[in-house]
C-alpha cells in the first residue's frame, strides 16, 4: 500500500504526468480517458467510448482547441483552460482509487512501452462503482 501513496504523492508533486484510465462495462461497452498536464497550464484531455475519439483538448495556457468525434474539425475552444487545469489537478481519481483499496496484491514486473514498471491490482470503488484495478508504477522514477 505505501507503493501506492508514494506513487500518487509523486503524481500530484510531478511537474508534468501522464494518465489513462479505461473502464469496461458488464455489456463490454468500453470507455476511457487520458490526461496529459506539463505544469504550470498545458493540457492535453482525450475522452474515448469503444475505441473512439469523442472529445479531444489541447490547450497552451493561453488559447484551448477542441475537436469532437474523431475526425472532427479542430476549433478554437471558448473554455476557459485555468479551470480545466484546475480540473485535472483536483479531479485526482488515482487518490480516490487509493483510498479505497482492497485486497491489493503485486503482481510482478512488466514493461509499459518499453518503460520497467511495477504491477499492482486491486479492488476500489470510483464513482459509487466497484472497480477492478490494475495500476503499472515506474520502476525508473
Amino acid at each position: 500500500m505505501e507503493a501506492l501513496k508514494n506513487a500518487q504523492k509523486g503524481h500530484v508533486e510531478a511537474p508534468a504526468f501522464r494518465m489513462k484510465m479505461v473502464s469496461t462495462e458488464a455489456n463490454d461497452k468500453s470507455s476511457g480517458m487520458t490526461v496529459e498536464l506539463v505544469k504550470p497550464d498545458l493540457l492535453y484531455w482525450k475522452s474515448e467510448e469503444n475505441g473512439q475519439v469523442t472529445v479531444e483538448m489541447w490547450s497552451d495556457g493561453k488559447k484551448t482547441y477542441m475537436r469532437q468525434g474523431p475526425t472532427g474539425e479542430i476549433k478554437p475552444s471558448l473554455m476557459e483552460v485555468s479551470s480545466l487545469v484546475t480540473q485535472a489537478r483536483q479531479g485526482d481519481p488515482l487518490a480516490t482509487l487509493i483510498e479505497k483499496a482492497r485486497e491489493l496484491k503485486f503482481v510482478g514486473h512488466e514493461e509499459v512501452k518499453g518503460v520497467p514498471a511495477s504491477a499492482y491490482t486491486f479492488k476500489s470503488v470510483l464513482m459509487n462503482m466497484d472497480s477492478a484495478v490494475k495500476l503499472w508504477i515506474s520502476d525508473t522514477n
